[in-house]
């Protein structure tokens, strides 16, 4: 629910920027907004918009939930006009219900199953020459698309286990209009994160961001009224309907 009245972030010394994070959980038919100053961030971002689609779980627990994190360095630029512009730039569709048997968990679970493969040596792909597959707890591969850079790592956890999910995650840069685009899974069953499962993932999910859209609205800080705070909550309204129906 959007609140009567929205407290724009105004920059502080002690903050690393203002945020934006909206989360509609699906499966329970809800909607979570946060208008927030950051103060959490170690080192200062890039004016970013971070988009995510996610499924989680199988069967009676299965959770479908989509959100975005927009992250920004100026006073008021978390506000509800930039909100609403965000929601009429952005497009988001999915269909990964249909890739629900990939998170059925096997019991018992044999991680000789996990691929264990990369074609990078970035820190973040965690894969070392000792893995023994045999004690994997849980599969796992990440792809990333970067201009015309592809990156696949393919691995296993073998102490905790996290919750099995897939999903696309899409990074967009408002400065140099760059995109990053991710699809992953985490899963517990025979050839669950081989690399077709990239492929099949990137063909449910749809994200992209109008820059063109966004940027050549008004950007000037005049107070938002009631009335486009109905605007806003209209527009949400028709952004879930077209977005998820």
């Amino acid at each position: 629910m959007i609140p009567s009245e929205i407290l724009t972030c105004q920059f502080k010394v002690n903050q690393t920027g203002c945020l934006i994070d909206i989360r509609w959980y699906l499966t329970t038919n809800m909607t979570g907004i946060n208008f927030l100053a950051d103060e959490t961030l170690s080192s200062p971002l890039e004016h970013t918009l971070r988009v995510k689609t996610l499924m989680s779980g199988f069967g009676v627990i299965q959770q479908i939930e989509h959100s975005f994190y927009y992250f920004c360095t100026t006073d008021r630029c978390n506000d509800a006009n930039v909100f609403k512009r965000i929601l009429e730039s952005l497009s988001l569709s999915s269909q990964l219900n249909e890739l629900k048997d990939l998170l059925k968990p096997e019991d018992p679970f044999d991680g000789r199953n996990c691929l264990i493969y990369a074609n990078t040596t970035d820190k973040s792909c965690n894969i070392t020459s000792d893995i023994d597959s045999k004690i994997c707890k849980q599969c796992s591969t990440t792809f990333t698309t970067e201009t015309t850079i592809d990156t696949i790592c393919a691995t296993c956890f073998r102490d905790n286990v996290y919750g099995d999910h897939l999903g696309e995650e899409v990074l967009f840069n408002m400065t140099n209009q760059a995109r990053i685009s991710s699809w992953f899974i985490r899963c517990r069953s025979q050839g669950c994160n081989g690399l077709n499962i990239g492929r099949q993932i990137h063909n449910k999910s749809h994200i992209s961001f109008d820059f063109n859209k966004f940027l050549s609205h008004n950007t000037s800080s005049k107070q938002t009224t009631s009335s486009s705070l109905i605007t806003i909550i209209m527009i949400i309204i028709a952004f879930i309907i077209e977005t998820f129906y």
